[in-house]
């Protein structure tokens, strides 16, 4: 969880979320948070849909590199 001007974020971070087995075990925990504020998937490798269940899944690259 991350709190910057007063703006909560929920972050997990994961290699790949390939195999639905992976997947369902970095999205779980996010699902089970029952509060309002952003959740965010950071994936180092592969390329996936941007929102699962309305947690967005952001690549790596885009998460610490702003243009």
């Amino acid at each position: 969880m991350a709190i910057k001007d007063g703006r909560v974020v929920y972050i997990q971070v994961a290699d790949e979320i390939f195999s639905d087995k992976t997947r369902e075990r970095e999205v779980q925990p996010l699902e089970s948070i029952r509060d309002a504020y952003e959740k965010i998937i950071v994936v180092r490798q592969g390329s996936y849909e941007t929102d699962i269940n309305g947690i967005k899944i952001v690549p790596a690259r885009d998460f610490f590199i702003k243009d």
